[in-house]
């Protein structure tokens, strides 16, 4: 039995750029070593190749 109580679950805050959960929680997965700006970049290249991605098929 722990003689301290259980720290309470922090809620995810919403991406400040789109504004969207899943996107913030994508970020914090793919996040290394608390670097959360290296994330968000990878995150954006990702996206804008995604786009160019779809543009080609269509």
């Amino acid at each position: 039995m722990p003689r301290r109580r259980s720290p309470e679950k922090r809620k995810v805050l919403p991406d400040p750029k789109y504004k969207d959960l899943v996107v913030a929680k994508f970020m914090n997965h793919i996040m290394k070593d608390g670097k959360k700006s290296v994330a968000e970049k990878l995150f954006m290249v990702l996206l804008i190749a995604l786009i160019k991605r779809l543009r080609l098929i269509q």
